[in-house]
């Protein structure tokens, strides 16, 4: 299902994308395809009058999000159940996590987590104009040329990000999860554990342990 998978050229970009990917499903595949929860969002960008819906399964409640076109998936910590039955094509940009605290513009808040929004990328580009049918038909013959059209079209959104000592903080820690205990993660950056634990959440909506869980998981699979 997924036709590729590359990271961004730019050093700018990169800072913040953690890589571009393009995904193409006929009818013949999985109806009703699994994602494990992730701590990163994405951006989606598929033809205007191509439909999507996201169940998220919980104890208490089911929600679904069912929309076309562009849209936002959220950092999500419940398993998401998609509705496949029809072919299927898209590119996605995925964030780094907690990238989206320094992109004020954006607006994004705790509340968000686990849900999914449409998206009109013409705001997000303050102006640029994106076409994702011409990004669509690129992935498609050029996976180097899409990346580097998308590289070009975030960088004006990109080059307006805010830094404090929150994202600085969880910028730092993110590589520790990936093998360090959590107790020992202030003692390593030198801070108190409850500062970074304040930091984390307030930059990613996440704790740090969900976020090494969720780590933890995806590496297995």
């Amino acid at each position: 299902m997924i036709r590729w998978l590359k990271q961004p050229k730019s050093a700018a970009v990169a800072k913040y994308i953690e890589c571009y990917w393009s995904l193409d499903k006929d009818t013949d595949g999985i109806e009703r395809p699994k994602l494990n929860p992730d701590p990163s969002a994405h951006i989606l960008l598929m033809p205007a009058e191509q439909t999507y819906r996201y169940d998220i399964k919980a104890e208490l409640n089911n929600t679904s999000f069912q929309g076309k076109g562009c849209h936002w998936l959220y950092p999500y910590c419940k398993t998401i159940e998609l509705e496949h039955g029809k072919s299927y094509s898209c590119i996605g940009i995925k964030f780094k996590v907690g990238a989206l605290y320094s992109l004020k513009q954006l607006n994004f808040e705790r509340t968000l987590l686990d849900t999914v929004q449409p998206i009109y990328v013409d705001d997000i580009q303050a102006g640029f104009e994106i076409n994702q049918d011409a990004l669509l038909a690129k992935a498609g013959s050029s996976a180097d040329e899409c990346c580097a059209m998308l590289d070009e079209l975030l960088t004006p959104v990109l080059d307006n990000c805010i830094e404090d000592k929150h994202s600085e903080l969880t910028r730092k820690v993110l590589p520790l999860l990936v093998d360090k205990p959590i107790n020992e993660l202030g003692a390593a950056l030198f801070c108190s554990q409850r500062t970074l634990e304040r930091s984390f959440l307030n930059v990613t909506g996440l704790t740090l342990k969900q976020c090494q869980s969720m780590n933890k998981l995806e590496a297995i699979l």
